[in-house]
This record gives C-alpha cells, structure tokens and sequence, in this order.
C-alpha cells in the first residue's frame, strides 16, 4: 500500500510534465474567459446553475486546455511528456462534438416559408408574370 507521501511526490512529478506540456493552461483558461468578457463589456457573469449550464462551462474549459496544449505543442515546446500535437486536436475536436451535442439536444429548429426563390436573372420576367395573372 502506498502512503500519501508516495502519492503525492508522484503526483507532484506528473504535475511538473504536464505542466511543461500545457503550460499554466489552468490560468490562461481564466485570463482569456475574463479577456472575452471584458472585451464584450461584461463585468459580471451570472450562470443558471442547471446541468447543461455547467456542462457547457465545463467543455469550453476542457477545449481551451486542449488549444493551449497544441498551440504549445507546435510552436513552443520541442517535445511533449504525454500525448502527442495530433492527439491534443483531436481531443479538442472531441470535446467541440460534445459540446454541439449539447446544444443540440436543446434546439428547436424552425422553418419560414418566405415564398418562392426566384435567381435575380429571372425576377423581372416573374414579376411580369404575376402582374399580368399568369403565375
């Protein structure tokens, strides 16, 4: 059985590699939140404290690390400890299906019937047409 010294100097080491493999993506998640924020003039965030609500938090959080770890992967870091550039994408690209996913299963999806379609090279000789009642 290990003891929690074990645990946590191990812990503490997988800290460190995915550390140099994210960076500190954990802070830069908050800083660029807070940045898209502030440049939409929003001071305060209030969120619905429902499932989907969370969910969706959830997976922008998840996504962003994703982005940070490949854009370091491919222009800052020589190596990565972990996965590899590919494997962060496609993680990313995972939690975006799920995150569309989400926000489909709540969507309503409605359909205008706005009239015909008519090409613009035709819409003089239709609308003679319609005058002269031979629609």
């Amino acid at each position: 059985m290990e003891d929690p010294d074990t645990i946590l100097r191990r812990n503490a080491e997988t800290y460190r590699q995915k550390n140099d493999d994210y960076g500190d993506s954990w802070r830069l998640v908050g800083k660029t939140l807070a940045l898209w924020l502030e440049h939409a003039g929003v001071e305060s965030l209030s969120l619905p404290a429902n499932e989907d609500t969370m969910n969706s938090l959830g997976l922008f959080t998840r996504r962003m690390d994703k982005m940070i770890r490949a854009f370091n992967a491919e222009f800052v870091v020589d190596e990565l400890n972990f996965e590899s550039t590919a494997d962060a994408h496609e993680d990313e690209s995972t939690y975006s299906a799920m995150h569309a996913s989400l926000l489909r299963e709540n969507e309503t999806i409605t359909f205008e019937n706005n009239g015909p379609v008519i090409d613009p090279l035709y819409e003089a000789a239709y609308q003679d047409l319609r005058e002269n009642g031979e629609e």
